[in-house]
Order: structure tokens, then C-alpha cells, then sequence
């Protein structure tokens, strides 16, 4: 976990120097303390120039406004409420076109932070994946509790609450097969080594913050090299 000194704006910026150029998609932040009005600027740069900006808040809308009373704070905005916000895993992603840069500057307004300070458990900085062909009909997305209940000899049992993870299911059965070996095969060696890979099925959307997470592979089948097409079944689960 890193944390600044304080929340102030000087205090609050993030330099990553990248170990040689590359092409990078995403940014994200897991596991951060961020308020509902926190907002988020990343500057990436090439050769001490910048060449592309991004500005996105750290808690985007994920309500339509039909789904809310019209008595809710957050009606018209579809916003997280403040409760919401604090029962809901902590994580600001942000993907987008392929940016060619050899550093990236991360620029955090939070200067109200009930906390007094900014802290995450983990920044990412990454390219991203999307196959030409989406998954197969029939993934599956949940959240796997892993408490558990104790009985007592009266009778009353007692949850012993641990935080719930999330775990998604799929199958790409249309893989071309230059994106088969270069991206898959070499992605699941990667979980292999029990590396994590971020996943998220809608990402852009409203829905995004439910389906996205930082994850470790759970199962993965390795490549059925089909004469016109390669398959793969791969099962991911919150790690963080």
C-alpha cells in the first residue's frame, strides 16, 4: 500500500517511468481511498514531450436515472451515492487508444479527502487485449462469497463476513491464430507464473465498474488448435 503525505496537490502525483517505450491502453488504481469528487489527470509523454492527456473522475456514473428514486442526491448525474461508495471495491481504471510513451504522470485532485491523505494498493500501467471476436454466448460473471456461517449449540448461526470476490467464465472459440499464440498462449503463461491480468468485459460502459478487476487465472485450457481457428476456455478471479 502506498499513501501520500497528504491529499494535497503537490503531494498527490504519480511519476512512472517505463522501462523502455511501449504502447499503453490502461491506468488503473486498485484498492485506493479516493472520495466521490476526486478526479484524475494522466499525462503521457514521449522524449520529455507531452503527447496525449487524459482527464476522468474517479467514481464514473453507473445508475441510469430510471433506476433511482428522483429523491436520490445522485438522480441526475447516476453517480455512486456516499454508502454505495463505501461498500463498493475501490478501483479507478481508465482504457482507452494506444498511447506510444516512455513515461506517464498521474495528477490526483483530492484535496478534501475526509483522510487527509491519498493511498492505493496497486497502479497499473499496461496494454490491453480485446480479440477480434468477442467470447463465446454463455460467460458468466459473479460474486463468490467467502465467508462462512457458524451454529452455535442454541441454534443461531453467526456469518463470519469476509469481503466477496468476483470470478468471470469464458470461451473464446474464434481465435485467429496469430492473436492465439502472440496474445492468449503468452497471457496464460503469464498466469502460469501466477502473474494477474486485468479483465473487463463492458469496459467503457456504464456498467464497467461492476465487471472489471484486477485477477489471477483460475483455469485456463491452453490452446485447441482447430484447423481454421483456435479456442481457449479461461476462468478469471479477483485477486485484490
Amino acid at each position: 500500500m502506498a499513501r501520500s503525505v497528504d491529499a494535497t496537490a503537490a503531494s498527490t502525483v504519480i511519476r512512472c517511468e517505463l522501462v523502455e517505450p511501449a504502447d499503453i491502453n490502461l491506468v488503473a488504481l486498485v484498492r485506493h481511498n479516493l472520495s466521490l469528487g476526486a478526479s484524475i489527470t494522466m499525462e503521457f509523454s514521449s522524449a520529455g514531450e507531452v503527447v496525449a492527456s487524459r482527464t476522468a473522475d474517479a467514481w464514473p456514473a453507473i445508475w441510469p436515472s430510471e433506476e433511482l428514486p428522483f429523491s436520490r442526491n445522485n438522480w441526475f448525474f447516476g453517480t455512486f451515492s456516499e454508502s454505495e461508495r463505501a461498500n463498493f471495491p475501490p478501483i479507478f481504471f481508465n482504457v482507452g487508444d494506444s498511447i506510444f510513451c516512455d513515461s506517464i504522470s498521474i495528477y490526483i485532485d483530492d484535496t478534501t479527502n475526509p483522510a487527509g491523505y491519498i493511498e492505493a494498493a496497486r497502479l497499473i500501467v499496461a496494454d490491453a487485449w480485446q480479440p477480434a471476436y468477442n467470447n463465446t454466448p454463455g460467460a458468466n460473471v459473479a460474486w463468490e462469497g467467502i465467508g462462512e456461517w457458524v451454529q452455535y449449540a442454541a441454534g443461531n448461526e453467526v456469518g463470519r463476513q469476509i469481503e466477496p470476490r468476483r470470478a468471470v467464465r469464458f470461451a473464446l472459440d474464434h481465435l485467429q491464430k496469430d492473436e492465439g499464440w502472440t496474445r492468449c498462449f503468452d497471457l496464460q503463461r503469464e498466469l502460469a507464473r501466477c502473474g494477474e491480468v486485468f479483465v473487463s468485459l463492458t469496459p467503457g460502459s456504464q456498467y464497467a465498474m461492476h465487471n472489471s478487476f484486477l485477477g489471477r487465472g483460475r483455469v485456463f485450457t491452453g490452446l485447441d488448435l482447430n484447423i481454421l481457428e483456435y479456442a481457449t476456455q479461461i476462468e478469471i478471479v479477483e485477486s485484490l
